[in-house]
């Protein structure tokens, strides 16, 4: 929503009707107008096609060979590829893997095979100590109904290890 606050044309897409209606509603509760919700998969849609005249591409907390590829096939040279995404290591307390997630390396790798020249890219880790595990729900604002999502880390914090890794990839590229 920064990007349509400051005044760009946003269009945003995503394949969950529920996350689409929350950032339409969302939207409208801010009065941005010249911002738009597609219902589109983001490893598979044609950015192009979808918005005529595209300058730029963002990707938030997701990132894929796919994301790369379209965003690349999309944008005119000097086209900026803007994102945060998710780490491998994100979470890793968890045991899973972030499944939109990219290590630094292969993600430098990919976007300089797909035409990108990254200006900046560099990995963020942090691990922080949580007092409790409801201290850690409340830090994330964890709903009774998101608790689901946290359980892997309950055993951990009863068992004495109570800290949790963030990281993310950070980058800025431009299209060659």
């Amino acid at each position: 929503m920064l990007l349509g606050e400051l005044g760009a044309t946003v269009v945003g897409i995503d394949y969950d009707p529920k996350k689409l209606a929350d950032a339409r509603a969302d939207a409208a509760g801010r009065g941005l107008s010249h911002v738009t919700f597609l219902e589109a998969d983001a490893e598979t849609a044609d950015y192009a096609r979808l918005c005529p005249g595209i300058t730029a591409v963002t990707a938030h907390l997701c990132m894929s060979e796919g994301i790369v590829r379209r965003a690349a096939a999309a944008l005119p040279p000097g086209g900026r590829f803007v994102f945060c995404a998710h780490h491998p290591d994100h979470h890793r307390e968890t045991g899973r893997a972030p499944t939109f997630g990219m290590a630094e390396d292969l993600l430098a790798g990919l976007l300089e095979k797909v035409g990108f020249s990254p200006e900046h890219l560099r990995s963020n880790v942090e691990t922080r100590q949580y007092a409790s595990f409801e201290g850690l729900l409340e830090a994330f604002g964890a709903s009774p109904k998101q608790v689901d999502l946290w359980e892997p880390l309950r055993a951990r914090f009863a068992s004495g290890e109570r800290h949790l890794t963030r990281a993310h990839v950070i980058g800025d590229a431009v299209r060659r």
